[in-house]
């Protein structure tokens, strides 16, 4: 299916018009005033988009959702999960889910006006710890819940799909990086296993005042915990590239906040996260992340878990 015709204000209008009793759980008027295209890594098999609505006389923006290659309804039902289990009220929250047109493969759902926790990185005057201590706080809350019956995303494909050949065009160094995902695999622990957000780092969490909402729920699995606690941490330690000591005071806080945690695990975890983005660093060069410092990254998180390239 062809989804650009969402991008169409003409066409999109007549779509939620025919659509809205599915959508929004009524029949209504709807006028789109605005349409915003977000940046993704796959422009080319994925939508985001922000409608700026008038719903029967009433403003409102609602994020549309699409993709080629991850299955949103996994995003709604895990939305859905999260906000009939405690995360539809402060301090920590997800986005309010509207409605999965299954047929159509489209998401709707809450807009969320915030600042990404990313970007706070660049704002000395804010109290980064007591953010990074709120964000400790909210995925262990995630990790408290029970594993849903619904199907959640493999988390086996996170040792599949890398470009090794793209990487090791770059880094010669890093051919045998397939060997070293084997060798992760094989040191982890058999059965462990937790309801994980699957991509927990700082651009998907978005801060509201004294509210922090949880986003983007395409990789969330039954799997470590420590995927969570790596993720958040091979993340930041890329974004604060010219702080790295800063980075190790706010990876205490993180850690000491969250509490329990099997240390090889997520050094084990650190070095998957560690190889995933150096390989976006490569293929998704607009991200801004130094390819050569996730390098260095990875050269040290290996010598602490005592692997090496062979």
């Amino acid at each position: 299916m062809n989804y650009l015709f969402l991008t169409n204000l003409t066409k999109a209008e007549n779509f939620l018009n025919e659509n809205s009793d599915k959508i929004f759980g009524y029949n209504c008027l709807v006028k789109i005033n605005k349409i915003k295209r977000d940046k993704t890594y796959n422009e080319e098999g994925s939508l985001n988009l922000l409608y700026d609505l008038t719903i029967n006389n009433r403003e409102r923006l609602v994020r549309v959702s699409t993709s080629t290659f991850l299955l949103k309804e996994h995003d709604y039902n895990v939305m859905c999960y999260l906000y009939e289990n405690g995360f539809n009220k402060s301090p920590f929250l997800v986005p309010q889910p509207f409605a999965y047109l299954k047929k159509e493969k489209i998401l709707f759902y809450e807009n969320i006006i915030g600042q990404k926790f990313a970007d706070l990185f660049k704002q000395e005057s804010i109290n980064l710890e007591q953010h990074v201590k709120n964000c400790a706080i909210l995925v262990k809350k995630v990790h408290s819940l029970k594993i849903p019956s619904f199907d959640l995303f493999d988390p086996r494909s996170l040792f599949e799909d890398f470009k090794f050949q793209e990487i090791s065009k770059k880094y010669p160094k890093t051919k045998n990086l397939n060997l070293v995902i084997r060798k992760i695999q094989s040191l982890l622990p058999k059965d462990k296993k937790n309801f994980c957000h699957g991509d927990f780092n700082p651009n998907n969490l978005i801060i509201q005042k004294n509210k922090i909402y949880l986003i983007d729920f395409g990789l969330t699995s039954a799997f470590y915990k420590e995927i969570d606690l790596a993720s958040f941490l091979a993340h930041s330690r890329v974004m604060l590239e010219e702080k790295q000591q800063l980075f190790e005071k706010l990876k205490k806080v993180f850690l000491s906040s969250y509490g329990d945690f099997d240390k090889t695990t997520l050094f084990l975890l650190m070095i998957l996260i560690d190889i995933r983005l150096l390989e976006i660093s490569i293929i998704f060069s607009k991200t801004g992340y130094n390819s050569d410092f996730i390098l260095e990254c990875l050269n040290d998180d290996l010598k602490k878990s005592k692997i090496n390239w062979q």
